[in-house]
């Protein structure tokens, strides 16, 4: 079983809806859906596009998806990627793509989690990740070089 990391194409907003669909329906919260095919492919394929995603696949199928846009610390004077969503399908749960799909968004910068599981923290520490309390979120960035300032 071979688990990989990849951005949306173009043509797989209805992708990206059924997973949308997964995790409402796994929240209990179904009947709280607006958004439309149409509606994803024009946010994520816009000529400057303002949200993100990346979708985890186990064997080549799409398995699950981070949805994500770009922030930014007004206290720490730089850009970071806080994550909207983060689903993986029932079927491929314990597989490592949630893992897989938090490791590739940290390590390109910082990421701000709306969830307080520690979990969620645990994993990315352990592949580099800096947890700092932040609000009621989670501030994580990459750990730095080696023998280099913090």
């Amino acid at each position: 079983m071979t688990v990989t990391v990849r951005p949306v194409r173009r043509g797989e907003a209805g992708l990206v809806l059924d997973l949308v669909r997964g995790l409402a329906e796994y929240e209990k919260l179904a009947h709280e859906v607006e958004a439309s095919e149409e509606g994803l492919a024009a946010a994520l394929f816009a000529e400057s596009p303002r949200v993100f995603c990346e979708i985890g696949e186990v064997d080549g199928r799409a398995a699950g998806f981070a949805l994500w846009f770009y922030s930014f610390s007004t206290f720490r004077g730089r850009h970071g990627i806080y994550l909207e969503d983060l689903f993986v399908r029932p079927e491929h749960r314990g597989a490592g793509v949630g893992k897989a799909l938090l490791v590739h968004l940290v390590q390109d910068g910082s990421l701000v989690l709306d969830t307080e599981e520690e979990i969620t923290a645990g994993v990315l520490v352990t592949h580099g990740g800096k947890v700092v309390q932040a609000a009621t979120a989670k501030l994580l960035e990459p750990a730095p070089a080696a023998g280099g300032a913090s």
